[in-house]
């Protein structure tokens, strides 16, 4: 890999955190008396979720890149499962370290975050994160499980992958403070618009494959 990849991938690395910082602004404010229960968790939550979905939108990035010939990465295998495993290890803490907040800030368990809630637009959103991490988490089993055995079923279920990045950018878009930045905005719009090109080019590949093989 150049270098001059390497400090690309880098910078884009950073924007997550930089764009958080700009928003949050002095984080010894969170430390004070003056700050509500939890509030340094909620903001640490943010920051966290900005780079899972950051990381969810590279995880496909890198795999249509390589499926496409473009770049070539030894992703497939370990690298590919590992990375999937930080994933959603970065998805669960996001949602850990609100429900902590939520909890300290209203000085009880906030268990009905972990149950769907359509009942206002905040809340469906939420929800909309919550569905996009139990997709996420059936497409780690699924995985897991093409490992030992690449079934038919466990390559479908694979695939809902894209459900998750779906309901996980509209939660991201709708309701993250950051993510809703100017910056943050134009940031995530280019990941997802990156995404949904490349699957273009690959779908069209595919096709020409196919018919390829037909005639």
């Amino acid at each position: 890999m150049s270098r001059l990849l390497i400090a690309c991938l880098l910078v884009v690395f950073l924007i997550p955190g930089f764009i958080w910082y700009g928003q949050t602004g002095d984080l010894s404010v969170y430390f004070s008396e003056s700050a509500p229960d939890g509030q340094f968790l909620y903001v640490l939550s943010k920051l966290v979720g900005m780079y899972a979905l950051l990381l969810i939108s590279w995880q496909i990035i890198i795999t249509l890149l390589t499926r496409l010939g473009i770049m070539h990465f030894q992703w497939r295998g370990a690298t590919h499962r590992l990375f999937g495993v930080f994933v959603v290890v970065l998805a669960l803490t996001h949602l850990l370290l609100f429900f902590t907040a939520v909890s300290l800030r209203q000085d009880a368990p906030a268990l009905g975050m972990f149950l769907p809630n359509f009942k206002d637009f905040y809340h469906t959103h939420l929800t909309f994160g919550l569905l996009g991490l139990w997709v996420l988490f059936a497409v780690l089993a699924s995985g897991l499980d093409r490992y030992r055995k690449n079934t038919s079923h466990s390559r479908l279920l694979h695939k809902g992958y894209w459900v998750s990045i779906a309901l996980v950018y509209f939660h991201a878009l709708a309701v993250g403070t950051e993510s809703q930045s100017k910056v943050g905005l134009i940031f995530y719009s280019a990941l997802g618009i990156l995404v949904l090109l490349l699957l273009v080019i690959w779908l069209i590949s595919q096709g020409k494959t196919r018919l390829g093989y037909s005639i």
